[in-house]
């Protein structure tokens, strides 16, 4: 085991843990970063102030407070509404958000220091208390979908108004990354203590866009946070985000001029976009991917042989090739793409495309004449890939029905409500770090695991990556995570996703990056 020096474990370093990470970038033909800090301006120019962008997501957020959401469709709607602890460049490498740095001085001790004289949008000092007050609140709230990432947290101390003593019940290396998700998003205490269970409703962070309204499945408007911490940015005047879940919808409000940016376009589309002048399309890899969750609470996937039928029925490489239209991505077999550095590439996959032995472990679980109850999301590609889905199961003899529902319901149905449905054939949109993946998938605690499964010794596994601060080290502690999956089949990942956007030529700074999920908070429009 490789032995951490904590003593000399600091900020820089962390990039250093993701180093690898570039190299399958550079492999995958991924580019760099719009994330929140990062500058585009080398590419595009000097960014130009002024005047207001309208945007289009396929899915309105579950929530607009970002500890209570639980889809990874939420983030581009919370990236300009709140700042997060740490930031990450193209390749997910940690760098300063609102902590400027941080440092491990012992084993069990993780020391934040903040970035000075920063306020919230209401004026309140987002210090050390309001981090504490985060942090805590992240880790207690009952409707919090985030616990299970900070569960190595015993306390927090604000041992300076500009210092963050985060004391540990084990070493956990993973967590500067788990500060650049959900759990690292800011909010005002002061808002939340005055608007209490109603705060969603009326979010204040310390992001660069001040909430102005909000109409679930319609849109978000937002305008420009003048005292944003940042000098010079934002550089819109007014972002307004509009939800469209049709995608031919969507793009053709774009070639109409009628919104400026488009996330999620189809791969079938992109040709077309490309066609038309003065608009630019763009695909890049990300760790986004395709996959199905089994709710473990009741038949038929409580029985490991009927997991393993269905993983054994569905074609993966087929699946990819049929969603993808050529634009990227590739068949899934673990929960990160072959380029990702805590892939394990000695793993083979146990489960290729066999519709006879997917019809036999059916029959032995006892499953002959059960129906598959499956539930997916409304937005593009989602009902056809369900389809899809749903054929390569006939084929092995195994019925399943799909009904389609707005994402918040779907949400609600397979992981608070425990049913009627059966499978969620939906995606996961990734984690900065990997450990936050494994954790949110396989860990009985998890909001992510319906009916709170628990393969043998998983907790023990998940802890082991973030023991380690080399990156090699973690990803060969992740080893025996990675094959558990398997052998359980906790998750069925079926195909990683490329990132495809289209927008205006007049619209500039956009750089994607790794995580697939689209910060426009420092776009601008060029006169």
């Amino acid at each position: 085991m490789t032995t951490i020096r904590f003593g000399v474990f600091r900020k820089a370093q962390i990039p250093a843990l993701m180093a690898i990470v570039a190299m399958g970038l550079a492999a995958c033909g991924g580019g760099s970063s719009s994330n929140e800090g990062a500058s585009a301006s080398t590419s595009y120019g000097k960014p130009t102030p002024g005047g207001d962008l309208t945007v289009a997501f396929s899915a309105s957020p579950t929530s607009l407070d970002p500890i209570s959401g639980g889809s990874g469709l939420d983030h581009s709607s919370l990236y300009p509404i709140y700042s997060r602890l740490v930031n990450f460049t193209p390749d997910l490498q940690a760098k300063p958000g609102l902590a400027k740095s941080w440092e491990y001085p012992d084993p069990l001790t993780l020391v934040l220091t903040l970035q000075p004289n920063v306020k919230f949008q209401d004026g309140t000092a987002m210090d050390a208390a309001a981090v504490k007050f985060n942090i805590d609140r992240a880790r207690t709230l009952p409707t919090s979908t985030v616990k299970t990432n900070l569960a190595t947290v015993a306390s927090v101390d604000a041992t300076s108004p500009d210092t963050v003593t985060i004391h540990l019940t084990e070493p956990d290396t993973s967590l500067p990354l788990i500060f650049a998700d959900r759990a690292g998003m800011m909010v005002s205490p002061t808002a939340v203590q005055s608007e209490g269970a109603d705060f969603a409703s009326h979010p204040v962070g310390a992001g660069p866009y001040k909430f102005v309204s909000f109409a679930p499945g319609d849109s978000l408007v937002l305008t420009k946070n003048t005292d944003y911490w940042e000098p010079g940015k934002p550089y819109l005047d007014n972002l307004t985000i509009k939800y469209i879940a049709n995608g031919q919808t969507a793009n053709n409000a774009l070639v109409d001029k009628q919104i400026d940016f488009v996330n999620g376009v189809s791969p079938q589309l992109v040709a077309s976009l490309k066609a038309k002048p003065g608009i630019v399309a763009n695909s890049s890899s990300s760790v986004s991917m395709n996959g199905c969750y089994f709710n473990f609470r009741k038949p038929p996937f409580n029985e490991l042989k009927a997991r393993q039928a269905i993983a054994y029925a569905l074609d993966n490489g087929a699946l990819n090739k049929a969603l993808n239209f050529g634009q990227g991505g590739e068949a899934a077999t673990q929960l990160f793409p072959s380029s990702y550095w805590a892939y394990n590439k000695d793993l083979k996959y146990p489960y290729k495309h066999d519709v006879k032995k997917a019809k036999q472990l059916w029959s032995e679980a006892g499953m002959d004449g059960v129906t598959v109850q499956a539930i997916g999301y409304n937005a593009p590609g989602q009902q056809r890939k369900l389809e899809i889905i749903q054929s390569e199961l006939k084929e092995a003899g195994i019925t399943m029905t799909v009904d389609i529902k707005d994402v918040s319901a779907a949400n609600q149905e397979m992981y608070v409500d425990g049913g009627p449905a059966t499978l969620y054939c939906s995606g996961w949109s990734g984690r900065p770090d990997p450990n936050d993946t494994f954790t949110s998938l396989t860990s009985p605690k998890s909001f992510y695991n319906p009916g709170g499964f628990a393969a043998p010794n998983v907790e023990e596994l998940i802890a082991a990556g973030k023991k380690e601060s080399d990156t090699a080290a973690r990803a060969k502690a992740y080893q025996p995570l990675a094959k558990l999956v398997q052998d359980y089949v906790i998750w069925l990942p079926i195909n990683f996703n490329p990132l495809i956007v289209a927008y205006q030529s007049k619209v500039k700074g956009y750089v994607p990056d790794l995580y697939g999920k689209p910060d426009v908070s420092f776009l601008w429009i060029t006169k």
